[in-house]
């Protein structure tokens, strides 16, 4: 269920951010058109992670045979403009719980974050959290998960604990946020997710360290992360790097241009 669910893409930290009002640019630039946007994905392996327990509405969805954290996915026969910026191989971050990837290609929907279901406060914290915490480490090649734990690639390493609190965060984000700072957190509380506290608990310590450290108000650079859906797998979230958001606005603009003329 959780299998191959948690993976994320695009640079790290603050490299890639891109100004608020280059992002609300972008928006308004391809609209609608984002939401015909489509992708074929294929689940490769999760690169850093470990294993998480988690609890929503009731329903137990731990799983600790199974991997979660950064996946690393193949993309093809990208259909529109924004799914044209992605590249051939992405690093990607689950936001569903429940759900898992698959290692043949399925096509999936292709949109702003900030323009799915999830809304727009839910995903500017997490284009907050992607700005401050995202660490670019994480994309590399060595597998610690595929069908099973790699020998020789732990996931109880530091990198490993970290990529986890960075999914843990995502989570509370999506399922406990209220619009108050004190639904921010991951425990034994939460009435909607929490993680077991008994289960990985250096992550979940570290998860809400950075819970605390998001500012409600805050008006800072954003990265511009993508949502990629369907509705039969698990959702994800991958990064689009500032170059590649400064020619999709330079694209739309000439499109723009051309049709006021």
């Amino acid at each position: 269920m959780f299998e191959n669910m948690f993976d994320v893409g695009g640079p790290t930290g603050r490299r890639g951010v891109f100004s608020l009002t280059a992002c609300g640019l972008l928006a308004a630039a391809i609209g609608s058109a984002a939401n015909a946007d489509t992708i074929q994905l294929s689940y490769q392996y999760v690169s850093a992670g470990g294993t998480l327990s988690g609890v929503l509405n009731h329903t137990d969805y731990t799983n600790t045979s199974n991997a979660d954290g950064i996946q690393y996915m193949a993309t093809a026969n990208a259909v529109g403009a924004l799914a044209s910026m992605l590249p051939s191989n992405i690093w990607v971050a689950c936001r569903q719980l429940g759900q898992s990837t698959d290692f043949p290609f399925n096509t999936y929907n292709v949109g702003l974050l900030s323009n799915s279901d999830i809304g727009k406060p839910k995903a500017d914290l997490i284009g907050q959290l992607w700005a401050k915490h995202y660490d670019h480490n994480w994309n590399n090649n060595n597998a610690i998960y595929v069908q099973g734990f790699v020998g020789g690639q732990p996931a109880n390493t530091v990198e490993n604990q970290t990529a986890l609190a960075f999914i843990y965060a995502i989570y509370a984000i999506r399922y406990n946020f209220d619009g108050t700072a004190g639904s921010l957190t991951v425990s034994n509380n939460a009435l909607s997710f929490y993680q077991y506290a008994d289960t990985n608990p250096s992550s979940m310590a570290l998860t809400n360290a950075w819970l605390a450290d998001l500012d409600l108000n805050y008006a800072g650079p954003l990265p511009t992360l993508v949502d990629l859906t369907n509705d039969n797998l698990q959702d994800v979230i991958v990064e689009i790097p500032a170059p590649g958001v400064a020619g999709l606005l330079a694209f739309t603009g000439i499109v723009g241009l051309r049709r006021r003329r």
